[in-house]
């Protein structure tokens, strides 16, 4: 059984400390692309969350310019997170806190064996037991990949291995992207029923405190006052996370999920809720039940029978709070005025939403219940003790 070292064997790489870029040179839109680690997304990367940079940048670190099936670690931050380049629609690099890693091995690695060994608990134990021992806090050094060492079997049998993964992978995507589906379609039927007004309406007010027109017997309050009391339970510390587990943690970072546990006594099962980080500015919508994650994670349901929690983290997503650093931002969101529409409105909007709130809702849990299963049957594939037939 042949055994290589990731640090020794394969192709990593980082950005150079000094080359390292300042918010201000990041571009709204350009030719190149910059991949950070909030785009890095379960394994997967957010082309979406990517920004951009000049030729310029690009061009002075060859070193990190992408390919098609790299792998990206990130190292600093959250330590970790996987991305796998499987297509690149346009020349694009890394920023600071990712390792690029390129197999040189193909004789004997397959890259989707080693994509799914490194987004597996193998990989991310080895992390922590390396920052147990205080060789890394919050940063991954390359010298630490260079210890971890994976064995091998015949390259036939990794790509069985891999074809199996892949498949529940991809069972995973098609719920990510079929979720994105309704999700756009909610919010276009949101954006037809709720504004463009004036040409379907007659009778309209102006709205001051939003400074556009609403129909009459629309009413306008702050958010404060529409927010019930939400009991208090066990806030689960970063520290406290689980890669997997049977119950999901949500809290006010870029991820949706951001962790699991296994304690079903700490859960809040609200129905559903809006999520907004104090810290980060964060908002998610979440209809299923989970535990509370980390200070910062402000929890808000509507008293309002035509002010769905749903409908209300529309509203949020269209309110614009001033980034002032690492500062608490809940105070100006309460301060926010939301509209509460009629019952004919709010009937029109909500016909066949609870249908796809459902589906939403499915393709979560199916998903948490399909990363269980991956976790599973990974080292058992690995290691032999499953039994993979022609």
């Amino acid at each position: 059984m042949n055994k290589i070292s990731v640090g020794k064997d394969l192709y990593v790489k980082g950005r150079i400390g000094w080359r390292g870029l300042n918010k201000d040179e990041y571009l709204d839109q350009g030719d190149y692309k910059i991949i950070n680690g909030t785009a890095l997304m379960d394994g997967f990367i957010d082309w979406n969350k990517c920004g951009y940079i000049t030729k310029k940048r690009y061009d002075e670190s060859p070193e990190i310019m992408l390919e098609e099936n790299d792998i990206l670690i990130t190292k600093d931050g959250t330590i970790g997170k996987i991305g796998y380049v499987k297509k690149i629609a346009c020349k694009c690099s890394v920023a600071s806190g990712i390792f690029v890693v390129r197999n040189t091995k193909k004789d004997i690695l397959d890259t989707d064996y080693l994509y799914h060994l490194l987004n597996s608990h193998i990989f991310k134990d080895f992390v922590f037991r390396n920052k147990a021992e205080g060789s890394t806090i919050n940063h991954l050094y390359q010298r630490e990949l260079d210890k971890f060492v994976i064995e091998l079997p015949s390259i036939d049998i990794q790509r069985k291995v891999s074809s199996i993964l892949n498949k529940i992978d991809d069972l995973i995507n098609n719920n990510i992207y079929t979720n994105r589906i309704i999700v756009n379609s909610i919010k276009e039927k949101y954006d037809y029923i709720f504004y463009n007004l004036d040409n379907k309406y007659n009778d309209l007010v102006f709205s001051k405190e939003l400074n556009r027109n609403i129909i009459k017997s629309w009413k306008v309050v702050k958010l404060d006052a529409v927010l019930k009391k939400i009991p208090k339970n066990k806030q689960y510390k970063v520290s406290e996370y689980l890669d997997h587990g049977e119950y999901p943690i949500m809290d006010q970072s870029s991820d949706y999920i951001c962790g699991f546990c296994n304690e079903k006594e700490n859960l809040l099962d609200l129905g559903d809720c809006v999520i907004f980080g104090d810290h980060t500015r964060k908002l998610k919508y979440v209809n299923f039940p989970f535990a509370r994650g980390a200070d910062g994670t402000k929890i808000l349901c509507s008293s309002e029978k035509n002010l769905s929690n749903y409908l209300m983290y529309l509203q949020l997503l269209d309110y614009n709070i001033s980034n002032q650093g690492y500062s608490r931002y809940y105070k100006y969101l309460k301060e926010k005025y939301v509209f509460i529409p009629d019952d004919y409105t709010s009937n029109i909007f909500n016909k066949g939403i609870r249908q796809h709130m459902n589906v939403l809702r499915n393709n979560i849990e199916l998903n948490i219940a399909l990363g269980r299963l991956k976790m599973y049957i990974l080292p058992l594939l690995m290691n032999g003790q499953l039994k993979i037939e022609d």
